[in-house]
């Protein structure tokens, strides 16, 4: 049973740790595909910019651009947000990963002391088991010795039997 559970408990480590790393990736790929978009939208933007500096009657162009940059800006403070999350589920699962190979290494403890307990167990069975047959063994001895004492004893009421026959003739 104790086995079962280490197994059990080592499977869950496993899928934390699998969970881990896969929170890691994800969140390094939201990163650098943020500072990817980021850079390019910045980039744009100069660009677009310029022409709308250089171009006044464009302006309508311009405040589209314009939009287009405060909704980036939001996707930015969104994958932040969600880089944020990432990393407080990175360090939740960090932290169940530490209280399961804590409790992994209870339960191995814990097996030890059975295994110990066990081999005490059996030397002390064994000790029982030896006592056990030397008393038997000295129960047979003493009934041979009460059977002899019996057989003398009969022998010796025979004998007084006998005499005191003897003795009455």
């Amino acid at each position: 049973k104790v086995e079962a559970e280490r197994d059990s408990f080592a499977r869950e480590c496993d899928t934390l740790q699998r969970a881990r790393a896969e929170i890691q990736r994800d969140s390094k790929t939201a990163s650098r595909q943020a500072e990817q978009t980021i850079s390019e939208l910045e980039s744009r933007l100069e660009t677009m910019h310029a022409f709308v500096t250089d171009s006044k009657g464009k302006l309508a162009i311009f405040d589209k651009i314009r939009e287009k940059a405060d909704d980036l800006e939001a996707k930015r403070k969104k994958l932040e947000e969600e880089n944020l999350i990432l990393g407080v589920s990175e360090k939740s699962s960090k932290e169940e990963a530490t209280e399961s190979k804590h409790r992994s290494n209870e339960l191995e403890q814990q097996v030890e002391l059975l295994r110990q307990d066990k081999m005490y167990l059996a030397k002390e069975l064994d000790v029982i088991r030896g006592n056990i047959q030397d008393l038997r063994s000295e129960r047979n001895r003493l009934r041979e010795k009460v059977s002899d004492v019996m057989k003398q004893r009969e022998e010796m009421m025979e004998k007084l039997a006998q005499v005191r026959d003897d003795h009455k003739t």
